[in-house]
């Protein structure tokens, strides 16, 4: 009989607590972000704004991906826990056309641009047509190194957030899980 009671009962005890990870649509109130917390964004109060000002804060478009003009997309799904913390859960990349069969709310796609400089010639006037140089031609090597580094700037860009003060619901803190697109193009 003791051994029925300990079979019985060893499930109860090796039971570890676990948060669900809810989608930001089943929360009650999802992860907030407060201004004074954002450098420059003043007394804004919109929670897409507020969060579009601190990624464009810390985003560094890497100089390998901007030196090769690669346009891609990187998926990125992120999770804010109890505590207001952020993690990343995984990334993804997409080209430019595989991005346009995704069906994403527009709200979700961060659009980051930069822009190539343009020598000019010794006189000042402007070069009639710009060629790249041999090594820059894009090889499937070079391809998946600028995604490399697109999809680690675009997870430090989530990572620098500040922390959010966390979802809820039914009353109680949860984690949320969130997907954001950034769309890295070269002008």
């Amino acid at each position: 009989m003791k051994h029925l009671l300990f079979l019985f009962l060893l499930p109860l005890c090796l039971t570890v607590s676990a948060q669900d990870t809810l989608s930001v649509e089943f929360v009650d109130t999802p992860p907030q972000l407060r201004a004074e917390d954002i450098p420059r964004a003043y007394k804004e109060s919109d929670q897409n704004d507020l969060f579009l000002r601190g990624v464009y804060n810390s985003i560094k478009s890497p100089a390998y991906a901007r030196e090769y003009g690669v346009p891609t997309v990187v998926g990125v799904t992120y999770l804010v826990d109890a505590g207001g913390e952020t993690s990343i859960e995984k990334t993804s990349i997409f080209t430019p056309e595989e991005a346009t069969k995704l069906h994403v709310p527009k709200e979700e796609f961060i659009t980051i641009t930069s822009q190539v400089t343009c020598v000019l010639r010794p006189n000042g006037s402007l070069p009639t047509a710009v060629t790249p140089p041999p090594s820059q031609v894009i090889s499937e090597q070079r391809l998946a190194k600028a995604n490399t580094v697109l999809e680690e700037a675009a997870a430090a860009s989530i990572l620098a957030l500040p922390s959010f003060l966390p979802g809820s619901h039914l009353g109680d803190p949860v984690v949320v899980r969130f997907s954001r697109f950034f769309s890295f193009r070269t002008l």
